[in-house]
């Protein structure tokens, strides 16, 4: 059996055109848009008109972001997840174009309206159009629900920029160990960790006294929920409880076996269990 001649969406008539595209939803809208500038263009007036009359009834999109490098080649492919149910990926762009990444990501934050999750896997990829993603995000201060980051290694200007998206859920991890070296002018690095609620850095290594300042901060003042940071460097357990006033859980209220790692803190009212260990910190506010 052979397959349906393609349609042509363009060939129709203005008005017609116009009629087909007033029933379609905001992201199947955006979908035809990331297939090429020309329809981008063309669908410029439809989507604001499907803005005005309807609002998306999905509460659960996603944006999956995948760079990676074969041999001597760089690609990146996006990916939309319309339903969590379905699993219906729908790959909007795949090529080594990052302003078609740019302008396609910026298409969706912009016009969906709705809980965002942006997932960034880089493999072997040039850090430089990474950084541009992550800065088109944090310039355009696009609320993003779930920001994840994967690749070998990571620089300080990348990482800060991760940070400064002020993800809600925000996941850093690499493969090699790593260390972010924070001097005295980076402690706004600790001030925008406190902006998320999640946050999860794996062979993220940070010494002793920034997890100091980041856990005097969280008592001042902090919606972090969550903190995690597995390291393979050594951390030094007075350093880092220095000047807290935290107090180790009794033997009755102890969940865990690591009697000896075990501390409770406060933040104006809120409990944490604190527990740290030789290789990893981790702040948590139970539900």
């Amino acid at each position: 059996m052979s397959s349906p001649a393609p349609f042509h969406l363009l060939k129709l008539p203005t008005v017609v055109l116009s009629d087909v595209l007033d029933h379609l939803k905001i992201s199947d809208i955006c979908i035809l848009r990331a297939t090429s500038r020309k329809i981008k263009f063309v669908l410029k007036q439809s989507i604001e008109r499907a803005k005005k009359r309807q609002s998306e009834d999905e509460r659960w999109l996603s944006l999956s972001i995948t760079a990676r490098q074969y041999y001597l080649e760089s690609e990146c492919e996006v990916i939309f997840c319309r339903n969590l149910t379905d699993c219906e990926d729908i790959s909007l762009y795949k090529g080594r174009d990052v302003n078609r990444v740019l302008e396609t990501i910026l298409d969706f934050l912009e016009h969906l309206k709705i809980n965002k999750n942006l997932d960034i896997t880089v493999l072997y990829y040039l850090e430089g159009d990474i950084q541009s993603i992550v800065e088109l995000i944090a310039r355009k201060t696009i609320k993003v629900n779930h920001l994840k980051f994967t690749g070998e290694g990571i620089s300080k200007q990348l990482f800060r920029g991760l940070l400064e998206s002020k993800a809600n859920n925000l996941r850093v991890c690499v493969q090699r160990p790593h260390a972010i070296e924070l001097s005295d002018i980076d402690d706004d690095l600790i001030d925008l960790m406190m902006c998320s609620s999640f946050v999860t850095l794996g062979r993220i290594n940070i010494n002793s006294l920034h997890l100091n300042l980041l856990l005097k901060k969280w008592k001042e003042n902090s919606h972090l929920e969550y903190f995690l940071a597995q390291m393979e460097s050594h951390l030094d357990k007075s350093i880092i409880l220095e000047g807290t006033n935290s107090r180790q859980q009794s033997q009755d209220d102890r969940f865990h076996r690591f009697e000896n790692y075990e501390y409770l803190t406060c933040n104006k009212g809120t409990v944490s269990e604190l527990t740290i260990l030789p290789d990893s910190f981790r702040l948590s506010v139970p539900p």
